[in-house]
This record gives structure tokens, sequence and C-alpha cells, in this order.
């Protein structure tokens, strides 16, 4: 699914939704306020797809503006051609294309397998052509956590792009070569892991040691506060504390970080709030 998206320069993403399904934490992510509105039920019902019980694995590519997509699951091929004539697209051959709802934008897809969806978002009225089996190769290696996204070190040093706790502690990795954010089960509960490839293994021991240098102010920082200072408004998440929790390793030229994620802080963290 990788394999077939535009991944040069891109930020890529992977999500095995059914292992998620299973370990109940998507019901967690998606809560129940998207099955109960009106929009949301009448898609479900004209193209005969529901994530929450169809869709086994998603995977993405961002680049230059432009949405990627491959997705795996079990879908109605007829009912989703003739949603795109409804929404004034149409089908040729079996790639259909279909206005966005952003000015300029077309939505384009075609069944790159009999269970597997590929659907762009772009300014051409084929986009999804771009989508081909085994078009590219990621540069670096793959996780193999349920959940994975790799950035390319550029976006992390742009202003905003991260919390500022996290763009702080993450100011450094403008030395790798590639950086990888990973999420998945550690015993009982979930963990996020942190994989920073560098160029030089001293590169790599200098991003190891910032990264625990800045968490180590964290921590000091939290001790010499009264036990209400810098804590976050309800409903919010507790970047702080989460960042707190992080541990770091260099093996070679790759730097891993890890964080535990207590369910207070992911509940927080879909609900909304900001950072």
């Amino acid at each position: 699914m990788v394999a077939a998206l535009p991944v040069e320069r891109a930020t890529v993403f992977y999500a095995d939704v059914d292992a998620l399904r299973k370990a109940g934490i998507l019901d967690l992510l998606a809560g129940s306020k998207a099955a109960e509105e009106t929009d949301y039920r009448n898609f479900v019902e004209q193209i005969g797809f529901d994530y929450r019980t169809d869709l086994d694995a998603v995977a993405g590519a961002f680049v230059n503006g432009e949405s990627f997509f491959t997705v795996r699951g079990r879908f109605q091929w007829k009912q989703l051609a003739e949603y795109a004539r409804m929404q004034g697209g149409e089908c040729r051959y079996t790639t259909c294309s279909l206005p966005a709802n952003e000015p300029g934008r077309k939505i384009s897809f075609y069944p790159l397998r009999s269970d597997i969806l590929a659907l762009a978002v772009t300014s051409e009225h084929s986009g999804v052509e771009m989508i081909a089996p085994g078009s590219a190769k990621m540069s670096g290696p793959v996780a193999t956590d349920p959940a994975w996204v790799t950035i390319p070190a550029s976006a992390l040093t742009k202003p905003g792009a991260l919390p500022p706790g996290l763009q702080v502690l993450l100011g450094s990795a403008a030395r790798a070569e590639s950086i990888t954010f990973a999420a998945g089960p550690q015993g009982e509960r979930l963990q996020l892991r942190l994989s920073v490839v560098c160029k030089t293994a001293q590169d790599a021991q200098a991003v190891k040691e910032e990264f625990s240098s800045a968490t180590d102010a964290l921590r000091k920082s939290s001790l010499s506060k009264p036990a209400r200072a810098g804590q976050p408004a309800p409903g919010q998440p507790d970047w702080a504390g989460f960042l707190r929790g992080g541990m770091f390793v260099r093996n070679g030229t790759e730097v891993t970080g890890t964080w535990p994620i207590e369910q207070s802080f992911l509940l927080a963290l879909v609900s909304g709030g900001t950072p």
C-alpha cells in the first residue's frame, strides 16, 4: 500500500485500522458523534462503506499540498461510481473523479486491487494516476507498529508545525535524514516511539544528548513549580507531562525515543483539545 504512493519528499503515514479496532482503540479515536451526523449517515448509505466496520488499513502521502491514499477494505464499487456521478463527477473505465469541497480541487479514485481503493485529492482531474503498484520506495526502513508517520526533517522546523514543547525538543532533528513517529502497544498501555536517522553517528549522538537535555530541563522545571502551576486547562492534553516521560537511546546513526501514552492524555488529544 505504501509502495504504490508517491512518497518522495512526502509526509507518509500508515494505520492498521483492523488492529486498532481489535484493540478497542478505534472506538476511542473515532468517538460516537460521527455516526450520528446526518451527512455521514447519508454518505455511508450511498456508497455502502462504513470505516468502523469495513476499513482494514489506510496509507497516505502528503506532498506539495496534494494528498494520496491507498485504502484497504470492503467496497461497493458500483455504488462508489454512482456516488461520484451524483456529486457532479464522471467515471471513465475504472477511474472516477468529482469536485472536492475546496474550490479548484478534484477527488479521483480507482480500484488498485479488488480490496484496495486508490484515492487522490489534487488540483488535477486524474491525480490518482500518480498512485500505481510499486511506483515508489521509502528511503528508510518502514515501521512495523500499527500506526506510524514519517515526516521530512524540513517540515518540523517550520514555525507552528508542532506544539511548542515538542517543537523545542525536536529542534535538533534538523540534522536528521528521516524522522518517524510510531504508536503501538507496549505491555498493557500504548507507547509513542520516535526514530531519528542521522547522516553520521556523531550527529546521532548530538541529537540524543539534546533530546535528553531538553527532557531533563522539563523534569527539573516541573519540580521547581507549585503543584498547580503549568497544568493544562481542563480538556487539554498535558504535553509537558507527556514529554517528561521520554527515554532516549542511540544505535549507530539512529536515535530512538519512547514515551508512554496515558489514557487521560490520549482522551484529551482525540477529544479536540489543541496544544
